[in-house]
């Protein structure tokens, strides 16, 4: 009987939509200002994912994906992009500071650009090293190479962090 009584008072889930919801900008994308603004929303939310998937996959060791994070979001990797910010950074009266954040967002963009264009080798070359391992002679298993840094800065006898570090 007390079991149903505490089941009874348990608060309710609350629904959080379906998994076949698209996320959405929170910015309407009508107008240009509010179109760069939503660009710079969606590369925030671009960005914050890049970072997580970097981290995890440079301490756990996964398959690196990075370059799944530009699919579907064309938008911000194209001409349209860097000319709405270009425009949007020649508006009279620009605080000096949005300007600023602008450009910097145009670099962003410019940058991301680039890595879109690399991403494939780049998650190569990040899953040879997640799977390469270094044989050194104080050691009787092999280290994995991602491991050395660490391994070096805690090293304690100088002979054996030079030779780490060779």
């Amino acid at each position: 009987m007390a079991l149903l009584l505490a089941c009874q008072s348990a608060p309710r889930p609350v629904a959080r939509g379906s998994m076949d919801e698209k996320p959405r900008s929170t910015i309407s994308d009508d107008a240009r200002s509010n179109y760069v603004q939503a660009l710079r929303e969606e590369m925030n939310a671009v960005g914050r994912i890049q970072s997580v998937l970097l981290w995890y996959t440079a301490t756990q060791g996964e398959t690196p994906i990075q370059g799944l994070t530009y699919v579907g979001h064309d938008r911000l990797f194209g001409k349209t992009a860097l000319e709405a910010v270009d425009l949007a950074q020649r508006q009279p009266g620009l605080a000096p500071g949005e300007a600023l954040a602008l450009r910097f967002f145009r670099r962003t963009l410019s940058s991301q650009i680039v890595q879109l264009a690399t991403a494939k080798l780049s998650d190569q070359f990040r899953a040879a090293e997640s799977s390469a391992t270094v044989r050194l002679p104080f050691r009787d298993q092999p280290v994995a190479y991602n491991d050395l840094q660490n391994l070096i800065a805690q090293e304690a006898n100088p002979e054996r962090r030079a030779q780490a570090f060779a």
